[in-house]
């Protein structure tokens, strides 16, 4: 997810969105399409802070 400042020539910015989308792990996908990123660099970010909390919320929630 670092990277999303690449562009990958011959792909839009929606075909790029809608790929990064569907790559994403299923619980991940949900909570990012649930707030409609309109950009790719919007979309990586959101990822990557709903992945943090995931990650998070899974550590901390062992120890009970």
């Amino acid at each position: 997810m670092k990277r999303h400042g690449q562009r990958v020539a011959g792909v839009t910015d929606d075909e790029m969105l809608d790929r990064f989308i569907r790559g994403l792990k299923p619980a991940i996908q949900r909570e990012v399409l649930k707030d409609n990123p309109q950009t790719f660099s919007d979309a990586c970010m959101l990822a990557e802070r709903i992945g943090r909390l995931d990650t998070y919320l899974t550590h901390s929630t062992r120890n009970y």
